[in-house]
């Protein structure tokens, strides 16, 4: 394989169906950030995120969501709605469409 060559992941078609994140403190300052996602085959995985890999993600959400607005996607599967008609039941478009936050889940489960 050569140095620039595409890799692809034994588990490339399990893809992030949703997550939770919980802020790491210590002495009053975040330090981090755990990241639980829940899997297209529904496990789980946990990610701690640095403070500065965190913040970069932010900023480049934050740039994605200034440039295209935060809700482009949304906008424009409902208005085409071939868009979204092939995405998997589990998809975070169908999800956040359809499934309500249990306020009372725990982390752990």
């Amino acid at each position: 394989m050569t140095e620039n060559a595409e890799r692809t992941s034994q588990e490339s078609d399990n893809y992030v169906t949703s997550f939770e994140t919980g802020i790491m403190a210590r002495e009053g300052e975040w330090v981090g950030v755990c990241i639980k996602f829940a899997m297209y085959d529904h496990r789980t995985r946990l990610t701690h995120w640095p403070r500065r890999s965190f913040t970069l993600l932010m900023r480049s959400l934050a740039g994605y969501c200034k440039q295209l607005g935060s809700n482009a996607f949304m906008l424009r599967a409902k208005a085409d709605p071939s868009l979204v008609e092939n995405l998997a039941e589990r998809h975070p478009y169908h999800t956040l469409l359809t499934e309500v936050v249990d306020s009372s889940a725990q982390l752990s489960q």
